[in-house]
C-alpha cells in the first residue's frame, strides 16, 4: 500500500497492459507564463517531504529546461550548485546524447531545500536524485506517470486554468531564452536537440511574441504611425488608454 502523492518503483505504479490517458493524442504546445509557474510553485507545500520534493522537480524543469525523465534520471552528483551547472547523463536518446546545461540559479535554492530533508529522511547518496520516500518504493526512482498525474492536480491548486504538463516548463524555459535574444544554437545545447531545426521548430509554436512585434511595427508604418522610443507611448496607445479612461468615468 502506498501513500496519496507518493511514488512506487518505476513501472509499477500503472496496470499491466494499460496506456497512458494520452497516449496517441495530439494535444497542442502552450507555455506557461513566470507568473503562472511561480504560482504552480507556492501551490507546492513547504512542509511535506513530497511538497518539498515536487517543487524541486518543477523548478529543475523549467530553469534547466530538462524533459520529466531527464529530471527523475539524474544522481545527487550530477548536480554542480556551486558552478550552476547539471550533467544529464541519461537524455533521451541514450548516452551519446549526454550533455550538461546550465541551471538559473534561483533555482538552486529548491534544490538545497530537497536534498536537505533527503538527508534528513536518510535516502542513501546512492539513489536517484528524486526518488521515493515512503513505504516499498523508499529510494526506488520514480516513474514519471507522477509527474503526468501531479501537474493538472497542482495546476488546479494554484488556479491555472489552461493545461498543466511538466513539458509546458521546458517549453516557457526556451521561449524565455528565444524572447530575450539567446542565440539559437544555445537554446538548442541547453534543451539537448538533435539539431537547431528542431529547436527553431519548436520555438516557432509557441513563442509567437516576435510575430506580434513583426505585426505591431507592419501596422505602425502602414499608418504612418513613428516607432515609439523605449519607455514612450505611440500616439496609437495614447488614443487607446484615453478611451479607455473616457469609458470608465461614464461608470
Amino acid at each position: 500500500m502506498t501513500h496519496k502523492g507518493e511514488s512506487v518503483p518505476k513501472g509499477k505504479r500503472r496496470r499491466r497492459g494499460k496506456p497512458p490517458a494520452n497516449k496517441g493524442k495530439q494535444l497542442p504546445s502552450e507555455r506557461l507564463t513566470v507568473d503562472e509557474v511561480h504560482r504552480l510553485l507556492r501551490a507546492c507545500s513547504r512542509r511535506s517531504a513530497t511538497g518539498i520534493r515536487l517543487a524541486a522537480m518543477l523548478a529543475l524543469g523549467w530553469r534547466a529546461g530538462l524533459r520529466a525523465a531527464e529530471v527523475l534520471s539524474l544522481r545527487p552528483g550530477d548536480v554542480d550548485s556551486e558552478r550552476g551547472m547539471v550533467r544529464v547523463l541519461r537524455p533521451k536518446g541514450g548516452p551519446k546524447r549526454a550533455r550538461t546545461v546550465g541551471v538559473a540559479p534561483d533555482c538552486l535554492p529548491y534544490l538545497d531545500r530537497w536534498l536537505d530533508v533527503r538527508r534528513r529522511l536518510g535516502v542513501g547518496p546512492t539513489a536517484p536524485l528524486f526518488c521515493g520516500i515512503r513505504g516499498p518504493g523508499r529510494g526506488h526512482p520514480m516513474a514519471t506517470a507522477y509527474l503526468r498525474q501531479a501537474l493538472p492536480r497542482l495546476g488546479r491548486r494554484a488556479g491555472i486554468t489552461k493545461r498543466c504538463h511538466f513539458h509546458a516548463l521546458r517549453t516557457t524555459m526556451a521561449t524565455e531564452l528565444a524572447e530575450s535574444g539567446a542565440p539559437l544554437h544555445a537554446i538548442s545545447s541547453q534543451l539537448g536537440h538533435a539539431s537547431v531545426a528542431t529547436t527553431d521548430r519548436y520555438i516557432r509554436k509557441v513563442a509567437p511574441v516576435a510575430l506580434a512585434g513583426m505585426m505591431a511595427e507592419h501596422s505602425r508604418k502602414q499608418n504612418g504611425e513613428a516607432k515609439p522610443a523605449a519607455g514612450q507611448l505611440s500616439e496609437a496607445d495614447v488614443q487607446r488608454i484615453a478611451a479607455a479612461l473616457a469609458a470608465l468615468t461614464k461608470r
